[in-house]
C-alpha cells in the first residue's frame, strides 16, 4: 500500500550507547553490594555529609557574616543571596558536568 515508506522496516537499534556506559563502574559488583558492600556507600555518603557540614560551620557561615559586614546588609538579604547561590552550586556543578564533561568521555 504505502511502498515508498521505509520507516518502520528499517531496524530499530539505537545509534548512540547508553549514558549509563559513560560513567566509571562501582568498585562492588552485585554480590558484594548484597553482601555488605552498601554498608560502604553509607558510610562514605555520612563521611560526606559530616564534611561538608564542617566545612559550612566553619568558613561558609563566617565569610557570609563577613560580607554582610563589609557590604551593609542585613543578614535576611544575606540568606537570600549568597547562602542561596553557595547552596546551589554543587548542582550547578553536577549539571555542568554532566552536560559538557560527560558528553566527551
Amino acid at each position: 500500500m504505502y511502498l515508498s515508506r521505509h520507516l518502520l522496516s528499517q531496524s530499530l537499534a539505537n545509534c548512540t550507547p547508553p549514558a549509563i556506559e559513560q560513567f566509571p563502574l562501582d568498585f562492588f559488583n552485585s554480590t558484594q553490594r548484597h553482601d555488605g558492600g552498601f554498608i560502604v556507600h553509607v558510610i562514605i555518603a555520612a563521611y560526606m555529609f559530616l564534611a561538608i557540614a564542617i566545612v559550612c560551620d566553619d568558613y561558609f557561615v563566617p565569610s557570609c557574616e563577613r560580607l554582610c559586614e563589609v557590604l551593609k546588609l542585613q543578614e535576611d538579604v544575606a540568606g537570600a543571596t549568597f547562602v542561596a547561590a553557595g547552596s546551589s552550586a554543587p548542582e550547578l556543578a553536577t549539571a555542568v558536568i554532566g552536560v559538557f564533561i560527560a558528553k566527551m568521555i
